[in-house]
């Protein structure tokens, strides 16, 4: 079943690969009907030698010279325009490459992450797809394009002279096993050059985000000493690639201006015996440059090749990531009742249970507490709620729909969710909190979604209002600032569903006041609210209390009933505490 499933993934991942090379297919098809004419048309610089020789230096025609010439700027001209053509069209084939998979990508690596798994792949998919789309759209492919005419080039030695052909025919055949050969010896050092400059940026990206850590605690010197032997074994790797590239590259140019020179040579000793003209002589010395110039162009851009084409297998295994598209039903804006029946949760990755049997139920408008000690899984079972993980076993249901039955953008516009790890995204406060929604009557939605998290008038202090630019993850803003700003982003559009992880983090206590009416004016809107907490202010409001412990309920009911409940255990176990010490007191005594 797991081989199936695995089968499936990569079967995924290619079909989507294939499917962006299918819709650019018509400018690969149209660049390779352009080539025919570019091809046939780099055969009027040696027709013109050909005659040139043969007929205008024996006939001293200025006409003929003059006809001749113009013939040959007007063939080059067209041959340039085509040329561009062609270029321009593998541009665009790269540019449709891109507006097919990039936003696939970008969805695999967002719903990737969000489901909490680890995939090394997907942090440099977009740059890998960059890579594979810069070759597919640049001048390396042109070599695949010319490549077959290398055959018709040899014919057409072959047609001066047989000897001219089998010496050409040869010297290609050796030019072949080179680029083989240069294929062998580069392609690994390349490979792991690829990787060892993919895990430099990995971690210098891991770095930057996490660069104030990294810096109060001292890893600075530490973390700069790691990334750079690491950026110099992918240099040294890469070097040792380039040699040998570069030393066959030299061995092959050298061999292409030797080969042309034995075909001059041979056709100047066939010409002394009347066997070929001059014409044909410089003419078969230029085709068999002409033959060999795909096969060098290949050599030149076999690193790109060899980049691109590891690239695109990096891509397509973070493409097996991606979620299966089904058609799901559009269903109307839930009421807000909730009900987990019996939920078992997983780690992304790993075995055993992060909840465990987890089973409550809230009608519309009712607010639910979440307390318990640390790694007790409350933020797993907000992820849960909100849908980013998916039970094992048992279903969380909104109004009756299985979670994971809505659309996930559709569903994501009913609910609001503040997580533990805040984050916005780079551009103003106002796309923050507006979810970067495009549509209409924005402004007023945002600026109530504001009011109701008491973030206005914060907002309004900012250098620019609501139209204040903050960089990526808000570093611009202070902890309480992002905390405001992520919270009126999840009360934007009047959710039905709210779940809120640890709201009150980062908040002073003016800012704890300001969440508790926000949470007192949510319950008279009748929204149906989870709100995870350490701090007992915000648990003074809410209807319902749970308790966990270990991924299970330990406790669930009416909040004063929890309450109460907690007391008289917290009462039990301070009187065995008494006990056992007063015991031990009496030890000690009847021993003295």
């Amino acid at each position: 079943m797991k081989r199936r499933q695995a089968a499936s993934a990569e079967e995924r991942g290619a079909q989507k690969i294939r499917a962006a090379f299918e819709a650019a297919r018509p400018h690969f098809a149209a660049a390779a009907f352009f080539s025919i004419f570019v091809n046939v048309l780099y055969l009027s610089s040696p027709l013109y030698m050909l005659q040139l020789y043969d007929r205008v230096l024996q006939s001293g025609s200025v006409q003929t010279l003059v006809f001749l010439t113009i013939l040959l700027v007007v063939a080059l001209a067209v041959l340039a325009t085509l040329d561009i053509i062609r270029s321009r069209l593998l541009s665009r084939a790269g540019s449709r490459l891109s507006n097919q998979l990039s936003t696939t990508i970008m969805k695999t690596m967002v719903e990737t992450k969000a489901r909490g798994e680890r995939n090394p792949k997907i942090a440099q998919a977009m740059r890998d797809f960059d890579t594979a789309r810069n070759f597919f759209g640049g001048n390396g492919v042109h070599a695949f394009f010319d490549a077959p005419w290398t055959i018709i080039f040899l014919l057409v030695v072959t047609m001066i002279h047989p000897i001219l052909g089998l010496i050409a025919f040869l010297g290609t055949v050796l030019f072949v096993a080179l680029v083989y050969l240069n294929e062998r010896l580069v392609r690994t050092p390349l490979n792991e050059a690829n990787d060892a400059n993919a895990l430099v940026h990995s971690t210098s990206e891991v770095a930057l985000n996490s660069a104030e850590a990294i810096r109060s605690m001292g890893m600075t010197d530490e973390l700069s000493r790691r990334w750079g032997e690491g950026r110099a074994n992918a240099n040294n790797l890469q070097v040792r690639a380039q040699d040998r590239s570069a030393l066959l590259s030299g061995i092959i140019r050298f061999l292409r201006l030797l080969l042309q020179g034995i075909v001059l040579g041979a056709g100047a000793l066939l010409a002394i015996n009347q066997l070929v003209t001059p014409g044909g002589m410089i003419a078969a010395s230029i085709l068999t440059a002409r033959a060999l110039a795909p096969l060098e162009m290949a050599v030149t851009h076999w690193k790109g090749f060899i980049s691109s084409r590891q690239a695109l297998a990096r891509v397509r295994e973070a493409l097996e990531g991606a979620p299966i598209e089904r058609t799901q039903q559009s269903l109307p804006k839930p009421k807000g009742e909730l009900r987990v029946e019996k939920v078992y949760l997983r780690p992304p990755q790993g075995e055993g249970y992060l909840l465990q049997g987890i089973s409550f139920g809230l009608l519309p408008g009712e607010m639910l507490g979440v307390v318990g000690p640390s790694g007790a899984g409350k933020t797993s079972l907000a992820k849960a709620l909100v849908g980013l993980r998916r039970p094992a076993m048992g279903a969380i249901r909104l109004d009756g729909a299985d979670v994971s039955d809505w659309s996930p953008d559709e569903l994501g516009g009913y609910i609001g969710y503040l997580p533990q790890e805040l984050f916005l995204i780079a551009g103003t406060v106002r796309d923050n909190i507006c979810r970067f929604d495009a549509g209409e009557g924005v402004d007023e939605r945002v600026i109530a979604a504001s009011r109701l998290a008491g973030a206005h008038e914060m907002i309004l202090r900012l250098s620019a209002g609501y139209d204040s630019f903050v960089d990526q993850n808000g570093g611009t803003l202070s902890a309480g600032q992002r905390q405001r700003v992520a919270l009126a982003r999840a009360l934007y559009d009047d959710p039905s569903f709210i779940v809120l992880d640890e709201p009150n983090s980062n908040l002073d206590q003016e800012g704890e006041n300001a969440l508790v009416q926000t949470l007192k004016v949510l319950k008279q809107r009748n929204v149906t609210s989870v709100v995870m907490a350490h701090r007992a202010g915000v648990l003074q409001i809410v209807d319902r209390l749970l308790v966990l412990r270990d991924g299970r309920v330990e406790h669930f009911g009416p909040r004063d009933k929890v309450m109460a409940e907690l007391n008289e255990k917290q009462k039990a176990n301070q009187a065995r505490l008494r006990a056992v010490q007063g015991g031990k007191t009496d030890d000690g005594g009847d021993s003295a």
